[in-house]
């Protein structure tokens, strides 16, 4: 358990039994959230790990997903209760994420897309090491049917090894 603003929190692998709350989560903090049975068959999934941060109640907090292939890892969702946002635990459950890759020494680059709007996602991923790679057109959803450039991050863990 660690102390995260003020907030106790404890991190642990995500479950197929935390899908409600996991959808839960997804739901408050994005307008355009994954749909159910992609969050149900991340849970599953052999190389995919889903981190779940909770408080001293147990009562989730966030999430983090990462999928690893080889020596590459992708962040593809990190979520924040919208309640607990804006108390540091997204840069306390992303430290934690990649401190488990540090560990395993096996990921070599951890990458990642966010959309160019989220400029508190950006400045939290600048602060945390991460470089902008590139840009992909078109790539989110976005307002009356347009779409939104994401913009390609990525971390460099081997120099860290």
């Amino acid at each position: 358990m660690s102390d995260s603003g003020g907030v106790l929190v404890t991190f642990r692998r995500g479950v197929p039994a935390d899908l409600p709350g996991l959808l839960e989560l997804e739901r408050a903090a994005h307008t355009y959230p994954w749909p159910e049975a992609i969050l149900d068959d991340i849970l599953g999934a052999p190389k995919v790990i889903c981190t779940v941060m909770e408080d001293e109640h147990k009562h989730p907090l966030g999430f983090a997903v990462v999928q690893a292939v080889a020596d590459e890892a992708s962040l593809l969702n990190l979520v924040i209760a919208p309640a607990s946002q804006g108390r540091g635990l997204g840069r306390r459950l992303l430290n934690h994420v990649i401190d488990c890759l540090l560990v395993d020494k096996v990921v070599e680059t951890l990458f990642l897309e966010v959309r160019v709007s989220n400029f508190s996602a950006i400045a939290l991923y600048l602060s945390c090491g991460f470089v902008e790679v590139g840009e992909r057109r078109d790539y989110y959803p976005a307002q009356q049917g347009s779409r939104e450039n994401a913009l390609m991050m990525a971390l460099p863990l081997a120099a860290a090894y």
